[in-house]
This record gives C-alpha cells, structure tokens and sequence, in this order.
C-alpha cells in the first residue's frame, strides 16, 4: 500500500468516526527494515477489534510498535519513542539490524482530520509527473502501475 492510500484510508476511517493512531517513522539510521518514507495506522473496529493498515517492516519492530500505538489510542494520546534494531541483549527490540528507528505516533480523530488532509497534500507535491503518449493497452496497464506508486500520469 503506498503512503498515499495509507492516509486516504485514514480519511475513510475518520469519516466512519473510528479514532486512529498515524504512526510514521520519522528518523532511522543503521540498517532498518524501512525508512522515513513507511507510514502505518493502527485503530479499532466496530467490534473494538485490533486493526492495522500498511506496514513500518514487520517483525519484532512493528509487534512492539503496535503494541505501543494501541495503548497510545486507548489514552487518546501522541509520543514519539525511539527503538533500537538490536538483539535483546543489547538493550534492542530483538533484531539483527543494528540499526535505530525513532517512530512518531499521532492520536487522530474526526476533529483533527485535516492533519491527514495536509499530509496528503504534501505527498501530492512529492509526486512526479509522469507523460505518457499512446492509448494502447502497454499504456492502460503502465499507467494502473504508475498510480499504485504514487506518480500523476
């Protein structure tokens, strides 16, 4: 899922009036499974069953976030923590990486949806360009690949 479906999904949750937490790795340095470009939510459903959308890596890592992001999302409340990609041993989460990761976690809710509106809108600006000549079927398909990575055709 591109960071761009992420957060208009995030819309569609806050439409339905579900409280999310928007967590973003904001800094990463070493090795890590992703970088600050990875985004996830993570909510509760009508059921108040645990849900996610999208991905900071998987693993250990993303376990452990989650588990903080909805403890966050129960309080109604935002933090910024820092984790280390190291074995157990050494103070980490349990990863080979070696690398660090500082996550921001942000409590959303309808009121405060023009946070994602922003985000969104700054990940329009990022977005290439892309022209395409030609209205074959190498073109439809080109241009179905090229919006699912976030590029404007």
């Amino acid at each position: 899922m591109t960071l761009k479906n992420t957060l208009n999904e995030a819309i569609k949750l806050l439409e339905l009036n579900r409280e999310i937490i928007l967590i973003n790795i904001i800094k990463s340095s070493g090795s890590s499974p992703r970088t600050s470009d990875a985004m996830m939510i993570a909510y509760f459903d009508e059921n108040n069953n645990k849900k996610t959308l999208s991905t900071i890596g998987g693993g250990i890592l993303e376990f452990k976030v989650l588990n903080d992001a909805f403890t966050l999302l129960e309080k109604k409340s935002n933090d910024k923590k820092n984790y280390s990609l190291t074995n157990e041993e050494s103070g980490g989460v349990g990863m080979l990486c070696g690398g660090n990761v500082e996550i921001d976690f942000k409590y959303i809710n309808k009121n405060n949806k023009e946070i994602i509106e922003k985000l969104i809108e700054e990940e329009n600006k990022k977005n290439s360009n892309v022209y395409i000549f030609g209205a074959g079927h190498v073109s439809l398909d080109l241009v179905d690949i090229l919006n699912k990575l976030s590029f404007n055709c």
